[in-house]
């Protein structure tokens, strides 16, 4: 299969980041919709794709020609879209976190074909490798998560630290909620999650804090990964000792480190972790690649589970 042939639908901001990199990757959109047709229209001369369909309906009727589906639409109206491609038995490609409820994933799981995976772009950067390499080499880990959200509401918990959750299964597999706090004045929630190793994730969901997204991990060697910010890795492994000085009478000492990673560099063209995604998409299609990275839907309703059970469990 040479010229893989997609339909897509959705316009909305991250689209914008989406349409380069298939395009870039030999993918051709045979077929396009976006619920508003002239933003659509609009939308389609500036990335110089097909022409939007005016309707869903139109799509749908067009759907047999194409080899796979991209979804990339606002998650409240994902599953009504979803329920309807999911019965054509063509492989779907759904941006996170596909929906805002984990039952309307569930009863999709009722009626799929299986072949639905789910945009977690993270789980591509080379830094959340190093994560999952030190876990894996690791008899057991105790990791501090901060996701500190500018935006202070609930959704913005489930649209954008959703990221954060379906990294942690990526790291530890399933995780179950020990404790759950909500902090005062609206400031977020703290929570403890446990994996069945044992391993401890201790998160921090701090609304408006300045400060960047994190994932520190120390194993039971004393061993140090850090992502921070995520697309970077830092490893440690022991203390470093500064002497004394004139200038700086004081004994320092500061963690010495061993290995860095990280994906930022100026003039990048493409969103993180975009390509490596999208050549892990085009292998699914072909059918090479049975033991993907990709999460499929069992792991999109886990990431909506352990938010749903954080929110309810919480304790003020």
């Amino acid at each position: 299969m040479k010229n893989i042939k997609l339909g897509y639908i959705g316009s909305g901001p991250v689209s914008n980041f989406h349409i380069p990199v298939i395009k870039k990757l030999g993918f051709k959109i045979e077929l396009f919709y976006s619920r508003n047709f002239n933003k659509a229209s609009n939308f389609a001369k500036e990335h110089k794709i097909v022409t939007s369909e005016k309707t869903f309906n139109d799509f749908l009727l067009k759907v047999r020609n194409i080899d796979a589906i991209v979804l990339s639409i606002k998650a409240n109206v994902t599953p009504k879209y979803l329920r309807k491609l999911c019965k054509l038995n063509k492989p779907i490609f759904v941006e996170k976190p596909g929906a805002l409820k984990s039952v309307d994933l569930t009863k999709i799981k009722k009626i799929t074909n299986s072949k639905i995976f789910f945009l977690y772009n993270r789980r591509f950067y080379s830094s959340i490798k190093e994560g999952k390499k030190f876990i894996s080499s690791s008899n057991q880990c105790f990791t501090s998560v901060k996701i500190p959200d500018s935006t202070k509401t609930l959704r913005q918990f489930y649209i954008n630290g959703c990221h954060m959750l379906d990294t942690l299964l990526y790291f530890f597999g399933d995780l179950k909620l020990v404790k759950s706090y909500k902090l005062k004045k609206n400031l977020g929630y703290y929570f403890l999650l446990s994996s069945k190793k044992n391993d401890l994730i201790s998160c921090l969901l701090n609304w408006g804090s300045p400060q960047n997204y994190e994932i520190n991990i120390i194993n039971e060697k004393n061993e140090r990964l850090e992502l921070k910010p995520l697309e970077s890795s830092f490893f440690y492994k022991k203390m470093k000792k500064i002497e004394p000085t004139k200038k700086n009478p004081i004994r320092s000492y500061i963690p010495e480190l061993i290995k860095k990673n990280s994906i930022i560099f100026a003039g990048m063209k493409y969103k993180p972790g975009f390509i490596e995604q999208y050549k892990e998409i085009k292998k699914v299609i072909i059918n090479e690649n049975k033991n993907h990275i990709l999460p499929d839907i069992n792991d999109a309703i886990k990431v909506l589970n352990i938010i749903e059970t954080v929110i309810k469990k919480a304790k003020k």
